[in-house]
């Protein structure tokens, strides 16, 4: 008997998280959102997508999944995640020289398999970060 997440199920949670970044560029470029950097990592963790967006540095968590089951995309991200997500900001504006204002939002796909064109929903200003 099998229990707990093998490396079949890892595999395949790890592409669709990438179909779901690589959908949610597109969906964000279409938006007029200029994407500078993908997969930013630190210390503290990793940046899904990183924008420009009306004068404003965006960082974004982009959630993807297939089913509900477990509740809609969004619910996935935690405080916890939140204050990785700030620290890693922080350094990334730091490193960069910028003085822009910053937030973070959600970028929560729903790529059902019975439905050909997936749902996304961009959740802005999950948390004050300015």
């Amino acid at each position: 008997m099998h229990t707990g997440t093998n490396t079949g199920d890892r595999m395949w949670n790890q592409q669709i998280g990438k179909k779901g970044e690589s959908l949610a560029a597109r969906y964000l470029e279409q938006q007029g959102v200029e994407i500078l950097d993908q997969n930013y990592r630190t210390e503290y963790g990793e940046i899904d997508l990183i924008g420009l967006d009306q004068g404003e540095i965006v960082f974004f968590e982009v959630k993807t999944r297939t089913t509900e089951k477990f509740g809609v995309p969004e619910l996935a991200i935690t405080p916890k995640k939140l204050e990785r997500m700030a620290q890693c900001a922080e350094i990334y504006m730091q490193e960069n020289g910028l003085d822009l204002n910053m937030r973070m939002d959600i970028i929560a796909i729903l790529m059902q398999v019975k439905k050909t064109t997936p749902t996304i929903e961009w959740i802005k200003n999950v948390t004050e970060a300015n």
